[in-house]
């Protein structure tokens, strides 16, 4: 995510940071897994069946890893909101901000459409929530 996505956490961005990067890291693991689940597919095809099985291991850690991963990000992200319970971002200029609208129409363009409008309302309502209220009081309501 790089550290532009961690400007407004200025009291918490080691935390971010690592739960920006515990994310990266289950996702590539995740990824890991999907390549060889390509290798596993040529196996089974025109290789050996224990070629095939060879690959379903690494497939095997490749997803226990994103797991961990995943699970240190879960835990990171719970230290992130502790912290913001605490110390609350107080500048809530930039997400009272954001034009929902417009990016909507951004997404719609690269032929990303918004199904569900009920929860795209309510991410909007939270981000304004949060720029007019801070993030603690946004979690508590």
């Amino acid at each position: 995510m790089g550290g532009k996505n961690h400007h407004m956490c200025t009291g918490c961005i080691r935390h971010t940071t690592l739960l920006s990067k515990t994310y990266s890291l289950a996702e590539a693991e995740m990824l890991q897994a999907n390549a060889v689940l390509e290798d596993t597919m040529v196996a089974e095809l025109y290789d050996s069946l224990d070629h095939a099985r060879h690959f379903a291991l690494q497939i095997n850690r490749h997803l226990n890893n994103s797991i961990a991963y995943l699970e240190e990000t879960r835990a990171m992200a719970e230290q992130v909101l502790e912290i913001e319970r605490t110390n609350p971002y107080q500048n809530g200029e930039a997400l009272r901000s954001l034009d929902f609208t417009a990016f909507r129409a951004a997404l719609a363009r690269k032929g990303i459409e918004i199904s569900h409008n009920k929860a795209w309302q309510e991410v909007e309502d939270t981000f304004r929530t949060v720029g007019e209220k801070g993030v603690k009081s946004a979690l508590d309501s």
